[in-house]
Order: structure tokens, then C-alpha cells, then sequence
């Protein structure tokens, strides 16, 4: 079996995605590294589609144990994706076991909220994305200054002054508020919401 997961990673590692399947889909026997290898090749060659097809197999095998790294990789793949509905259901998943404190799936699962967050910010759905947001922030997911940058914009597009001070406060606790790129955007928030006064104050401390 080791000799094989060898050569399924030699072919993965090269690029030759094509030959790794056919590789592993005539291979008797598969463990946790073959899944996990072919798995790992498509979400670092973008095809999350694939990658969520061998990632929901896997799911289903019985026998097979489904570590912080290969859900890692489930949850980029929904991120890649946009598969919001799976990406719930898998950090749903890894907070019933315990698994979402790997470093693994809490980096995940901070790309999967912020991208699906940002997108839908982008296209205009500023309610939906504080939602995915909040959802980050309520499960303890570590959160960045581009990620509390996003979510003001979405405060102050929706005028959502209330929220917007809450994220207030949780950048002051974790020091971003002092960050240009998180203070520009807590001004722009205030200024947007009617509170310019509270506006002038944030780029005074710049």
C-alpha cells in the first residue's frame, strides 16, 4: 500500500491529475492517504467540483477516518465552490467532534465564511453576508482585519449602524481597530449610518 500512495503522490505531485485517478480508481484497496492525495490535487488544481465528488465518497466509507486535514480539504473545496449548504453541514460536523479547534479547519473554515461572506457583499447581498459572518464570530472562528474590513462595508452599505458597532468592539478586543485598512473602513461605516462625529473620531486615531 505504501508504494502505491508513493506513486499516486508522484503523480499528483507532477501535475498528472489524470493519471492519479486512473491510478486510484483501479486501486483494490484505498486507505486514508489515497483519498486524501487525489483529493488534495484537485483542490490545489481548482476543480472543486471533483474534489467535493471523491470528498463525498470518502464521506460515506465506512471504515475510512476523517481527519482535521482531509475535512480541511472538504471545506475549501466548498469555499472554491461556493457550496454553502455542504460547507455547513461540514462545520457542523467538526464542531460536534471537537475537530473545528484543528489549525487545519479553523484556517479553513475562516476562508470558506469570508469568501462566500465576500462574495455576497460584492453582489449586493449585504444582509446575507453578515450572516455568514456572524456565523464565524458566534462559532469562534478566528476572524482578520480584511475580514472585519469586509463586514463593516457591508454594515455600512445596509446601514446596519447596531452591528457595526458590535464589530466595533470586537476589532478594539483584537487590536484591528487601530489597522488604516479596518479604521478607513469603520469611518466610511460611521459616516454612512449618519454618524459622522463617531466618523471624525476613528480617522483622528489614525
Amino acid at each position: 500500500m505504501f508504494e502505491v500512495n508513493s506513486q499516486l503522490k508522484e503523480l499528483v505531485k507532477a501535475g498528472h491529475l489524470k493519471d492519479a485517478r486512473k491510478m486510484f480508481d483501479k486501486m483494490p484497496h484505498r486507505d486514508e492517504i489515497s483519498w486524501t492525495t487525489v483529493i488534495s490535487g484537485y483542490v490545489k488544481a481548482m476543480d472543486s467540483t471533483e474534489a467535493l465528488v471523491l470528498f463525498s465518497r470518502m464521506w460515506v466509507e465506512p471504515e475510512m477516518n476523517m481527519d482535521p486535514f482531509v475535512l480541511s480539504l472538504g471545506i475549501k473545496a466548498c469555499a472554491q465552490n461556493v457550496n454553502v449548504n455542504f460547507g455547513e453541514s461540514l462545520h457542523g460536523f467538526t464542531v460536534k467532534t471537537g475537530l473545528v479547534n484543528s489549525v487545519f479547519v479553523g484556517s479553513a473554515l475562516v476562508d470558506m465564511y469570508t469568501k462566500i461572506g465576500k462574495g455576497l457583499v460584492r453582489a449586493g447581498y449585504n444582509s446575507e453576508g453578515l450572516v455568514y459572518f456572524s456565523e464565524m464570530w458566534r462559532s469562534k472562528v478566528e476572524c482578520d482585519s480584511y475580514t472585519f474590513a469586509i463586514a463593516l462595508k457591508a454594515c455600512a452599505d445596509s446601514s446596519a449602524l447596531n452591528y457595526g458597532r458590535e464589530i466595533h468592539n470586537h476589532t478594539i478586543k483584537r487590536g484591528f481597530d487601530m489597522s488604516s485598512f479596518v479604521a478607513n473602513s469603520l469611518a466610511t461605516m460611521y459616516n454612512k449610518c449618519g454618524k459622522i462625529d463617531y466618523g471624525l473620531c476613528v480617522c483622528l486615531k489614525e
